[in-house]
């Protein structure tokens, strides 16, 4: 009878242990994301403290949604005395962009430090973050110790760098019909032993699919405007004054076109107006030639849109 007994409980089906307890299959809820922007900050103080970093700054940003972004900056000192900073953004569902610090090795060319504002149109300050893209999103722009800027979107759940094709990088911001436009301008400042010839070569670069770009039909649109109001002359205007008029005004009239033959006729058109003065006609042949570099610039971006 026990032998029975004991080949019975031999026979009968093991019970299986489940993790989830009676149910065969885990609960839906543990695969819901838990949205906690709080818990996410937490983690971004730990990880700096433990990071050595100094807390600096706070700022917070809504997207299109109503998803909420809290950026938080830091700075530390790195083994040769030079401050280094770390920037990170955090939504409710988790760190969506961390940046910095550098180490001694990185190069400097990488952009960690939060810029709180850029310069705009008629001597305002912009305040940043800002939607710069119109995608309905904060957007975060962080600078290097060498001055170039990054653009970074924010999303709810990660961060995206929007690339910028703008020769000599952007140091403000302009507000057009269009929408945003990153700015910048080199100066031609080549001085004779009495006069000065000192074109300013402004670009502008907007958002044209997924990139600022100067290439785009908004820049375009731009430099036609700066020409025409380069055309006609100030009262008073000096001499040099107006060389640099009619270089600036080549200059756009050059960035307006992507036809290289009519950029050539605008520099053939410039080389026939040599001034007078044989000490500033030096000047003038070495503007020319500064001139037709920048615009080389835009020869090259347009054989790299075509390809």
């Amino acid at each position: 009878m026990l032998a029975a007994l004991l080949s019975f409980a031999a026979c009968e089906p093991k019970k299986q242990l489940s993790p989830w307890g009676d149910r065969s299959t885990p609960p839906l809820g543990l695969f819901v994301e838990r949205p906690d922007l709080a818990r996410h900050l937490v983690a971004i103080d730990a990880e700096s403290r433990a990071e050595g970093l100094t807390p600096r700054n706070a700022y917070v940003a809504t997207g299109r949604d109503g998803t909420a972004f809290e950026i938080r900056t830091f700075e530390r000192r790195d083994k040769l005395g030079r401050t280094t900073y770390a920037t990170r953004v955090a939504s409710r569902w988790g760190v969506v962009l961390a940046v910095g610090p550098l180490d001694e090795d990185d190069p400097r060319t990488i952009a960690t430090r939060f810029v709180e504002s850029l310069p705009a149109d008629g001597g305002a300050s912009m305040q940043l973050p800002t939607d710069l893209n119109a995608d309905g999103f904060p957007d975060v722009v962080l600078a290097s110790d060498d001055g170039r800027m990054a653009v970074f979107t924010l999303a709810p759940r990660g961060a995206i760098e929007i690339r910028i094709d703008l020769h000599g990088g952007f140091r403000e911001l302009r507000m057009l019909r269009a929408g945003y436009a990153l700015w910048t301008h080199a100066s031609d400042a080549a001085e004779p032993s009495t006069e000065r010839i000192a074109p300013k070569y402004e670009r502008i670069a907007t958002f044209d699919a997924g990139a600022f770009v100067e290439t785009s039909a908004a820049a375009q649109t731009w430099h036609e405007e700066r020409a025409r109001a380069l055309t006609e002359a100030p009262e008073n205007e000096s001499v040099v004054g107006a060389l640099d008029r009619k270089l600036e005004r080549a200059f756009h009239r050059a960035l307006a076109t992507s036809k290289a033959d009519a950029r050539e006729r605008i520099l053939d058109e410039l080389e026939t107006q040599n001034p007078s003065d044989e000490a500033l006609r030096k000047v003038w042949e070495s503007a020319l030639d500064n001139l037709a570099t920048e615009i080389e610039t835009r020869r090259a971006k347009d054989r790299k849109k075509s390809r």
